[in-house]
C-alpha cells in the first residue's frame, strides 16, 4: 500500500477553522492503520516493509506539521491577549498576597 495520504485542507477564517476533506483524510488513515496492523514482515517483504514504515513516518511527520501550523496561526491572535491576562493574574495574586500576610 503505497497511496499516499491527503491531509485535510483547511479553510480559517474569522477564528474559525473549516477542514473540506477531513472525513477523507481520515478514513485514509484507517485503512493504513489495519494495513500496517495486519502486515507481517517476513524475509521477502522486508523492503517493502522499510518503504511502508518510511511512508507511514513521513505522513506522521506532515500530519503533525501541518497541526502545528494550523495551531499557530489560530492561537496567534490569541498570544498577546493571554500574556497580558497572565500579567494582570499576577498583580491581582500579588495584592492578595499582600493583605494574606497581615491576616
Amino acid at each position: 500500500m503505497t497511496e499516499a495520504i491527503t491531509l485535510p485542507s483547511e479553510l480559517i477564517q474569522d477564528g474559525k477553522i473549516e477542514f473540506k476533506n477531513l472525513d477523507q483524510y481520515l478514513a485514509m488513515v484507517d485503512k493504513y492503520v489495519a494495513y500496517g496492523n495486519n502486515f507481517v514482515v517476513t524475509e521477502e517483504t522486508m523492503k517493502g516493509a522499510k518503504d511502508e514504515k518510511a511512508l507511514i513516518n513521513k505522513m506522521v511527520k506532515e500530519s503533525a506539521s501541518r497541526r502545528s501550523d494550523i495551531e499557530s496561526n489560530m492561537l496567534a491572535p490569541w498570544l498577546p491577549v493571554k500574556e497580558k491576562m497572565m500579567n494582570a493574574e499576577k498583580k491581582l495574586k500579588s495584592a492578595g498576597n499582600n493583605i494574606k500576610v497581615q491576616l
